[in-house]
């Protein structure tokens, strides 16, 4: 950026909107850089501009105070800019070539030019994106800008988007708004705690300040409250107060409420013992819809804030969100960054990528991820020194030279872990600059973490995908630190004829920061007081050098370090020292895992170039580089204190509470759908609903995806949209399972999107035919990962090739979402917002000890869930945790002291519940196929000898010597095959269960029973096998002739409606509705065209 201090002067504020940046300086002037409106296609500015004010209004100078004009207090959006000035006014720009406007409000009193404790006084602005928490709010909404006040004994109003240009007829002394006032909000009372407003609304306290969100304003009270109030609700009716945050409010050991900052879609509150509570927009949707559908919901119902470690009592003052990274700013005047940094634009600040890599960002592709782990300090800081960046930048050249260079690649590729441990050490280093460069490295000098540095951030903002930060420089101490890392001057001579040295270049993202010579705190003044109080003149801070200065790190190595699995990096030189000692690495910590081998992103232009794409198969060897962590096999962890197993007497206490969150959500939803179908309809006892979808491969995948779209408000307007959103459980098996699968383990998106952004290209570029270069990459990385299992103790089978092949067709994320677990999908923020229904997935137990190759129809239903895996059949009545299965159990207790964890790997699962390789029966028809079943032998073959075994998806029994387990308590391995061999390809069976408490379930049936369509065949069974069961909530099925005879399977038809005492099934079956879908099951590859038009087929009629 220009010179800051020769254009504007003093810098006093800094905040950044959607596509522009602006200054305040000391005077009360605001200064613009980028573009303040993008989406109406104004010219991006490049330099620093003033904005205006109308003729009539003079700007403040130093010679002239303008009360009017002088802007105190000021806010950034997407679309405008809104700023306070000292006598109350409030000004509006949209373009900077337009001056500003004059806000008025129609409804609101709106005093100039009184206190600002005087009834009637506008205290607080904010605009769009801005973080800051000190003024008023511009809401971003899908209308993209609304605006927000606080007026004292008014409260918060907030209004929507104004007209780019003009203003109203008759309204020449300012542009009157329409404004909205959030109830509850006009609380005040003065210094001694007296009222100085009759507000009815004494129980939500007087308002300290508030912020906007996308969707929702927040602010908290002198109650110790914090409160949200949605300004877009479409599916329910207007909430007409706000809803109490009840989890955000701090117990007694976390002190009060002392801060809420927010901006787009995240949130913090801050208490006064240094807690910092993290919440999103998922967090306030849940909120209100819990205080809509039930008065009396309590705070163990609600939405829990998130809670990121290294910024607990950590003297963080103040965070800025951006729309996908954010920065801590804590009481050092250090700014650290978290998050996503999106298409490597340079938001964290640590550096374009080549640099951020050695910081521990992973770049997949192009989209950095900083992951930090367990053992690290939980913190990247932005390193504001030149001298820093210069050090970071010769490391990184080191890092590709000679025998340093294998080092460098495990970094850049995240091998084993490397990126994060480079990382750390990196920043570890750099929080000690200033101790200046020791005997044993380049910064091993004296300990100065306690020491304030020469750079200290005073103010940090971001918005979009850039940031900013306003920073105070101590000139003389930066050159005195500057000078210990010189070399001598006989080295410096050397330097200059040699010219090894090249220009610093400086990080071009962190486009905002600014350096600003100030020598006091922001003590009880707005940021203009306190930067005009500190006078003018002073020099510049130095610039960077020019790159003929030879550094004391000349010849300083690349560093050398040891991996989280214990094994070191390669080179000749010791290991390098560790500031503070060298981590204590968690070996099995599932950061070692996301850290892993990024090959299959950065390889394949590489080995086109090579000309090796013949070798693709044995690439590890191929290349001489070591072999990558796989990420896929199951590791060591500490058991639970919870017990392991448990009988199948009800549900566990996770999903119980997990029902009851997600029952409020669907009968908030359910009740709307009914309205919207029939006014008339009752809704004050609304039934628990679920969804199944059949097994049938991809036909079953797709048909029931168009399902699913039909019923999701998300992705369409037809008669059905919305009742998706009124689940509350949602089961598969087979085909079926990988549509669950697909959805939860991307974190519940829209169908379309799915289908658009994954499913057309992989379904058309089938990975079970390999025949381009990706497949045989991530054939190199399935046998890698198969290879692994086989190495940690656990034989893999032709399940485990089956599984991971589909998941680079289902799941994404690197390595075909490798790291993906079905308990995993806890974590996931759609789940633990209770926002959708709970998934089951079904698979069948074979007696193989009996000599058992295939089931019958009283086989054992295994049910594979986030929280559990087990059975209620008689024989088995027990649950494990998932997270913890592979674990070798004996009467439910750990038989090594140790757990495993990662054994349910969602593509294993997904491929467990569609494993039909138990039909081949046979060892030596294995071995001679030579179609896709042949190819996932000889991946098998890389591990182990062939054996019946490997015909099934096999599990550690978490059911060994366990009472109630009589059918399998002499079994040390449980095998699992596909869930609809027993002709039961519906999973009713899981919501029959009286404990969950189903009253009506939708049963997609996209079986194969005839010509590719269902005929009623499979439900049958099901209906004939619960009553064998006794589980008599099942409605009567009438016959497979029957159904053909009447069209039943031509239409969708309910069973059990007029019986109370039976569940009612809402029977959906697959026809030929707009698109020939009777595909053959074993059908692999579809265009993209067959793609969409078997995923629209059964829900265009609107059904």
């Amino acid at each position: 950026m220009e010179d800051v201090r020769e254009r504007i002067g003093v810098v006093a504020d800094v905040q950044c909107g959607g596509w522009s940046t602006v200054l305040l300086n000391s005077i009360g002037q605001l200064f613009a850089v980028g573009v303040l409106n993008a989406e109406a296609f104004q010219m991006t500015q490049t330099k620093l501009s003033r904005l205006e004010f109308p003729s009539g209004y003079p700007f403040s100078t130093r010679e002239r105070y303008e009360p009017s004009t002088a802007i105190r207090q000021y806010s950034v959006g997407r679309l405008h800019v809104l700023g306070l000035a000292d006598d109350g006014t409030v000004w509006e720009w949209v373009d900077f070539d337009l001056p500003a406007r004059y806000i008025k409000s129609a409804h609101v009193d709106m005093v100039r030019n009184v206190a600002e404790s005087s009834i009637g006084c506008v205290t607080r602005v904010t605009a769009g994106m801005s973080k800051y928490s000190h003024i008023i709010s511009v809401l971003i909404v899908q209308g993209w800008a609304r605006s927000s006040i606080y007026v004292n004994g008014s409260g918060i109003s907030y209004w929507g988007e104004l007209p780019l240009h003009g203003q109203p007829p008759g309204e020449s002394d300012g542009f009157l708004i329409e404004t909205i006032r959030i109830p509850g909000t006009a609380h005040k009372r003065d210094s001694h705690r007296h009222e100085l407003s009759s507000s009815p609304d004494v129980h939500i306290g007087e308002v300290i300040n508030h912020v906007v969100m996308e969707q929702h304003i927040l602010f908290i009270t002198d109650l110790n409250k914090v409160f949200a109030f949605p300004t877009h609700w479409p599916s329910l009716e207007p909430l007409i107060t706000p809803v109490e945050l009840t989890t955000f409010s701090p117990g007694p050991e976390d002190g009060r409420v002392h801060d809420i900052q927010g901006s787009f879609r995240s949130f913090a509150v801050f208490t006064t013992n240094g807690s910092v509570l993290i919440g999103n927009q998922n967090h306030l949707e849940s909120f209100c819809k819990l205080t809509t559908a039930s008065s009396s919901f309590t705070g163990n119902l609600s939405p829990t804030p998130t809670i990121i470690p290294s910024l607990q009592r950590s003297s963080v003052i103040s965070l800025a969100f951006g729309d996908y990274h954010f920065h801590a700013l804590r009481a050092d005047g250090t700014i650290s960054s978290y998050g996503t940094e999106p298409r490597a634009c340079g938001a964290f600040g640590l550096g374009p990528p080549k640099l951020a890599r050695l910081r521990g960002v992973r770049y997949a592709p192009v989209d950095g991820t900083l992951e930090l782990p367990s053992w690290s300090e939980g913190r990247r800081t932005v390193w504001i020194e030149p001298e820093k960046k210069r050090w970071l930048e010769d490391m990184e050249r080191k890092s590709e030279d000679g025998e340093v260079g294998t080092r460098g690649y495990m970094v850049r590729l995240g091998l084993r872990g490397a990126a994060q441990v480079c990382g750390e050490w990196f920043e570890r280093e750099g929080r000690n600059w200033n101790g200046g460069p020791g005997r044993h490295g380049i910064l091993m000098g004296r300990d100065s973490k306690d020491e304030i540095g020469a750079y200290f951030s005073l103010k940090v903002s971001a918005a979009g995908w850039h940031s900013g930060a306003l920073v105070l420089v101590d000139q003389e101490k930066a050159a005195r630190i500057r000078e210990k890392y010189l070399g001598s001057e006989e080295e410096q001579a050397a330097a200059l004829e040699e010219q090894l040295v090249t220009l610093v270049s400086r990080l071009g993202s962190w486009v905002s920061r600014l350096v600003c010579r100030m020598g006091k705190s922001f003590l009880g003044l707005t940021a203009r007081d306190a930067a005009a109080s500190l006078g003018q003149g002073g020099d510049e801070a130095a610039e960077d050098s020019a790159g003929d200065e030879l550094y004391v790190w000349h010849d300083q190595p690349f560093p050398r370090l040891r991996l989280p699995s214990g094994e070191e990096m390669p080179g000749d030189i010791p290991l390098t020292p560790w500031r503070g000692g060298e981590p204590v690495f968690d070996m099995i910590a599932s950061s070692l895992q996301s850290e892993r081998s990024l090959l299959l992103y950065n390889l394949p232009a590489m080995l086109l170039l090579l000309g090796i794409a013949a070798f693709l198969c044995s690439l590890v060897d191929a290349l001489s580089i070591p072999e990558f962590v796989s990420g896929y096999d199951p590791v060591t962890t500490t058991c639970p204190s919870t017990p392991l197993v448990r009988p199948a007497t009800g549900l566990s206490a996770s999903e119980a509470t997990y029902l009851t969150n997600r029952k409020i959500q669907a009968s908030v939803s359910l009740a709307s759908w009914l309205k919207k179908t029939n006014a008339g309809f009752g809704t004050t006892k609304l039934p628990t609903v679920a969804l199944t979808t059949s097994g049938g491969g991809y036909r079953s995948l797709l048909c029931g995806a168009g399902v699913i779209q039909g019923l999701d408000s998300r992705d369409s307007n037809v008669g059905t949209s919305g009742l998706f959103q009124g689940l509350t459980y949602q089961a598969g098996l087979s085909g079926g399972s990988w549509l669950i699968s697909s959805l939860a383990g991307n974190n519940y998106p829209t169908i379309s999107s799915l289908r658009d952004s994954l499913w057309k290209q992989a379904f058309q570029d089938s990975i079970l035919l390999p025949n381009f270069l990706l497949t045989s990459l991530a054939y190199a990385a399935i046998t890698n990962d198969i290879e692994a299992k086989e190495n940690a103790g656990f034989p893999p089978t032709l399940t485990d090739p089956w599984g991971r092949l589909l998941s680079y067709q289902l799941l994404k994320g690197i390595n075909g979402g490798v790291l993906n677990t079905l308990s995993g999908i806890t974590q996931l923020s759609n789940f633990t917002s209770y926002a959708v229904p709970y998934p089951i997935i079904t698979a069948l137990g074979i007696e193989t000890y009996q000599g058992e190759c295939l089931p019958d129809p009283t086989a054992t239903t295994y049910e594979l869930m986030p929280f559990d895996f087990g059975s209620w059949d008689a024989g088995v009545s027990a649950f494990t945790q998932t997270k913890y299965l592979g674990t070798s159990l004996s009467n439910g207790l750990p038989t090594k002291g140790s757990c495993i964890k990662n054994y349910d790997n969602l593509g294993y699962v997904l491929g467990t519940s569609s494993n039909l390789f138990n039909e081949v029966c046979s060892v030596s028809t294995i071995a001679s196929n030579t179609t896709l079943l042949g190819q996932l032998t000889s991946i098998i073959l890389k591990a182990h000898s062939l054996s019946i075994r490997d015909e099934y998806a096999v599990y550690p029994n978490p059911f060994y010597k366990y009472d109630r387990s009589s059918l399998v308590q002499s079994q040390t391995e449980l095998f699992l095959v596909d869930g609809g061999e027993a002709n039961q390809n519906n999973p009713i069976f899981p919501l029959l269960q009286p404990a969950r408490g189903v009253d009506v379930i939708i049963v997609n049936d996209n079986s194969a029973d005839t010509d590719n369509f269902p005929d009623g065949t499979q439900i049958l069974t099901t209906y004939v096998q619960s009553q064998s069961a006794g589980l008599t909530r099942m409605p009567y099925i009438p016959s497979s002739a029957t159904f053909v005879s009447q069209g039943l399977n031509k239409r969708p038809t309910f069973f059990g409606c007029n019986d109370t005492s039976k569940i009612t099934i809402v029977y959906v079956p697959n026809v030929n509705y707009t698109y020939p879908s009777n595909v053959p099951t074993s059908k692999l590859q579809y265009s993209k065209a067959e793609t969409d038009g078997m995923s629209s087929s059964i829900f265009s009629p609107g059904m």
